[in-house]
């Protein structure tokens, strides 16, 4: 032990005991005591034991005191907190994405309003706009418009769809539009204002609802069973007019065969389809092979298959045919085909037609519908209905599209348009 320093033994709960040197050089607390050579008494022993716990027992309760520390943000409360902005910017999309639909939705009620609100002078603009777009169509060389008796708009129809419509209150009748043609040459003026001046402006003036507004006028639809009253149903003679005028030439469109047969006539019929004219307009389709056109026998193939008869005897009912003409109706979205077989013996074609129309006509002539929207009979048979006093037997489809045959001037017509039929008479009278 060196020199000057004590030994003390302090003895503690429980038993323990703990050995402690002091070195009178060192300083100690004002609680410690100092040790002396003198013989140490019992009391003091206890003292500094007691003194000892003491100050062991405030170390043990600062040790306990909780210390202040940084306070750290739960991981959980975090995520919650990114997902709740996630959250937030999803409700943000969601909501323009739904205005934006809205507007996209009623869009065409919105132009509608917005456009009544307009000034007159702009309503003039725009109407003046739509005539510019008419005169290029217009071309006497080009087109054959079929104005149609269902574009006679009043004043209140045409000021309730778009500012274009208004154009509908000059329109002419069809029966004008014949007399116009056969002045065009000193009065080109006349032919445009016949021409209806809302189907030029679709893309530009006119709102998306009235669309179908057009397509109806420029073909009515078609009767429904509760409508169909009154069932008429008449043999359609052998008709012709005081002159035996011939149908004209039309505006045309080249479609090449592939090969001469069946099945090439089928795929140049549907890629015919795939072309889209000028509304209220009659184009020729010529289907051509080695730059000739097709041969009669294989139209009269293709379209004419009687099945309640004979071949034998349905042969001798194609060879009546001399020449014939395939022609489609346009309006804004549809194309109607029209077939006309001109014929040299009128009274064998019509008898053969009436047995026709008895039996299986309606389903036997399903070419003339090859590739256009599929619809339904609205009755299984045709009705006589009467254009200018010529008769003809007509069956509706609920998509509008109709079923026409009749026999004129040496021309048995068939129809899927009765517009387009109704112009044809016209030419032919």
């Amino acid at each position: 032990m060196p020199e000057g320093e004590f030994k003390f033994r302090i003895i503690k709960g429980k038993g323990g005991e703990e050995e402690i040197r002091v070195s009178p050089f060192k300083k100690f607390k004002i609680e410690e005591r100092v040790v002396t050579s003198q013989p140490v008494k019992k009391e003091e022993i206890l003292e500094i034991r007691e003194k000892t716990e003491i100050q062991k027992g405030e170390d043990v309760l600062k040790s306990e005191i909780p210390q202040e520390k940084p306070i750290k943000t739960p991981k959980k409360l975090i995520n919650f907190r990114a997902f709740k902005k996630i959250f937030i910017l999803i409700g943000v999309i969601i909501a323009i994405g739904g205005l934006g639909y809205f507007f996209i939705k009623n869009s065409s009620i919105i132009f509608e309003k917005v456009s009544m609100l307009l000034p007159t002078r702009r309503k003039e603009k725009v109407q003046s706009t739509s005539t510019v777009n008419v005169t290029p169509i217009l071309s006497p060389k080009k087109i054959e418009p079929t104005l149609l008796e269902p574009l006679k708009a009043t004043t209140s129809e045409a000021t309730t769809t778009s500012t274009s419509m208004e154009a509908l209150e000059t329109t002419t009748t069809l029966e004008e539009k014949i007399s116009t043609e056969e002045k065009i040459s000193t009065s080109v003026t006349s032919t445009i204002i016949s021409v209806p001046p809302a189907i030029t402006s679709i893309s530009t003036t006119t709102p998306t609802t009235s669309v179908s507004k057009i397509e109806k006028q420029l073909e009515p639809p078609s009767l429904k069973e509760t409508e169909i009253k009154k069932v008429v149903k008449e043999e359609i003679p052998a008709q012709k007019g005081e002159i035996l005028r011939e149908i004209g030439s039309f505006p045309s469109v080249e479609i090449s065969l592939q090969e001469l047969n069946i099945d090439g006539l089928k795929k140049a019929w549907l890629n015919s389809l795939k072309i889209q004219k000028e509304a209220g307009n009659i184009y020729e389709i010529k289907f051509n092979y080695n730059n000739e056109k097709i041969p009669l026998d294989l139209i009269v193939d293709y379209f004419i298959r009687p099945s309640f008869i004979e071949t034998q005897h349905s042969n001798e009912f194609k060879k009546t045919f001399k020449d014939y003409k395939i022609l489609f109706y346009y309006t804004y979205t549809r194309k109607y085909p029209i077939l006309i077989l001109k014929s040299n013996n009128d009274s064998f074609v019509v008898t053969f037609m009436r047995l026709w129309d008895k039996e299986t006509l309606l389903k036997d002539m399903y070419n003339l519908y090859l590739g256009l929207p599929k619809g339904k009979l609205v009755r299984n048979f045709t009705i006589t209905q009467n254009f200018e006093n010529i008769k003809y037997n007509i069956a509706y489809y609920d998509n509008d599209y109709k079923f026409i045959w009749t026999v004129y001037n040496n021309y048995l017509i068939f129809s899927t348009s009765l517009n387009a039929f109704k112009y044809i008479i016209k030419k032919l009278k």
